[in-house]
């Protein structure tokens, strides 16, 4: 197993045995018990940086509207974790032009090689949250809830390049013994290279879930707030949403709630499987939830 997946195995345990020593020091009952499906229309813009190690590039995209999806098992067994699987994908392109200017001397010549590079890359990621989860606080106003996410990535990050190249070499002509410099005669030749690459990332990041709710004085309108935070020092990574709810039907039977706000993703990562990137998707969302 590679030493990252080992330390990152350890650091589950250790949260692990911190989440149920919290749990069994509590008398906090489930709520809300059965089965919870969800969706999530999230209307996100990006900003920061992808790449490589030595090439990163601007992101840059309009309002982009993703859909991600959800499903919630909550029961009554205090000992026993509830659990929850999410979706969530992110898209972002961005233009970079740059210059690389190297040199080389032979015996006989010296060649100057400039190359004016457009990249055009695609950031292209999606992952699916593991979560388990138990109910750490209720106090009929307030609730909380607290567990362990497994966020596999998954998905693409797509290189092209156009450079156009330019050659230029100098040729030495040695004049004669009492000649003491060099006439130059340069040769330019151009050419054009396309290229292209991708970074397949797969890698399962352990993250902290917290969330919490908040019933408001007005029937049937909640505020809550939600957030996964990366437990490794190599990354940075955290999303979190904020907003209010509203419950159009509240039955023993059936339940279907309405909710908006605010959602944000941070994505810095250092040599996750090759990508490096310093940056973050927010925006709005509108999302319903149905519990049978």
């Amino acid at each position: 197993m590679p030493v990252r997946a080992k330390r990152n195995m350890e650091i589950i345990k250790k949260a692990t045995v911190l989440l149920i020593a919290t749990v069994l020091s509590t008398n906090i009952q489930a709520e809300n018990i059965g089965l919870h499906l969800g969706i999530q229309l999230w209307k996100s813009k990006a900003n920061g940086t992808f790449g490589e190690k030595n090439s990163s590039t601007k992101a840059e995209s309009s309002d982009n509207q993703k859909t991600n999806f959800h499903i919630k098992l909550i029961h009554p067994f205090r000992l026993l974790p509830n659990a929850r699987i999410s979706t969530a994908s992110f898209d972002a392109s961005g233009l970079s032009e740059f210059s690389r200017e190297y040199s080389n001397d032979t015996d006989t010549a010296h060649v100057d090689v400039v190359e004016n590079v457009k990249a055009n890359n695609r950031f292209n990621l999606s992952y699916v949250d593991y979560t388990l989860f138990y109910q750490v606080l209720n106090n009929g106003q307030f609730s909380m809830e607290l567990g362990l996410t497994a966020r596999d990535f998954g998905d693409d990050v797509v290189y092209s390049e156009t450079a156009d190249i330019t050659t230029t070499t100098r040729d030495f002509i040695w004049d004669g013994p009492d000649h003491d410099d060099h006439d130059y005669h340069n040769i330019v030749e151009t050419s054009k290279r396309i290229s292209a690459d991708h970074l397949r990332v797969d890698e399962i990041e352990p993250m902290v879930f917290i969330a919490g709710k908040l019933l408001t004085p007005v029937e049937g309108v909640g505020a809550f707030f939600e957030a996964n935070i990366s437990l490794a020092s190599e990354q940075t990574v955290y999303d979190y949403l904020v907003g209010v709810d509203y419950d159009l039907l509240d039955n023993r039977m059936v339940d279907l709630n309405i909710s908006a706000g605010y959602r944000a993703s941070q994505m810095d990562f250092e040599d996750l499987d090759g990508l490096y990137s310093d940056i973050e998707f927010k925006g709005v969302f509108i999302g319903f939830t149905t519990r049978f």
